[in-house]
């Protein structure tokens, strides 16, 4: 995470930022506000100054996303990865974009991506794992849960999806152990079992 420059507060106008790096801080500032409406027009303003800076279009990406613009978010993200293929963060973000436009083979494809480059992403994990569930790949969908389970333990989440996985597969014995496991590991708790 980028330290934020002292001149540059929260409120700023577009017109007051001195440069790329304090439009960063200010679109990064309102997301965590999580105010969607300023950071989706601040990302618009920095991309008026700034139309070749790639690292805007994915923060701006980000806030389209977390606005409901989930297709004006691919948009961009497929921009970032045509100017930078490698970008993990977008090919991370791009693939939960398409878990939430029901696509699950476009994000397996991006999530697949993303783990080449930070195979221990814990969020790209989870969502590889989601959409495998989704796209009715459970075997391959236990491979990331497990993974990610390595590194958090605790993560309920990750256990109930295994525990579905299990169930989809009419693998009872199996849920009976899953639920063992989560609470040997501190991660059972009631909602670790719910309904699909």
């Amino acid at each position: 995470a980028m330290p934020k420059p002292a001149s540059t507060p929260a409120d700023s106008a577009p017109t007051a930022w001195p440069d790329v790096q304090a439009a960063r801080h200010a679109l990064i500032d309102a997301q965590g506000r999580r105010d969607w409406r300023q950071a989706r027009a601040w990302g618009e303003a920095a991309l008026a100054r700034w139309p070749q800076e790639v690292g805007l279009w994915h923060i701006h990406a980000v806030s389209l996303a977390l606005n409901g613009e989930t297709e004006a978010a691919v948009a961009l993200w497929q921009r970032v990865l045509a100017r930078v293929p490698d970008h993990a963060e977008a090919l991370a973000n791009l693939g939960n974009a398409y878990l939430a436009l029901k696509q699950p083979a476009q994000a397996i494809t991006h999530l697949q991506r993303a783990l080449q480059l930070q195979p221990d992403d814990p969020t790209a994990l989870y969502n590889m794992a989601v959409a495998q569930h989704n796209a009715r790949q459970w075997a391959q969908a236990e491979a990331p849960l497990r993974h990610l389970l390595t590194l958090q333990a605790q993560h309920a989440a990750a256990w109930s999806l295994l525990a579905q996985i299990k169930q989809a597969q009419w693998d009872y014995a199996g849920v009976f152990d899953v639920v063992e496991a989560a609470r040997r590991a501190g991660a059972a708790g009631p909602a670790l079992l719910h309904r699909q």
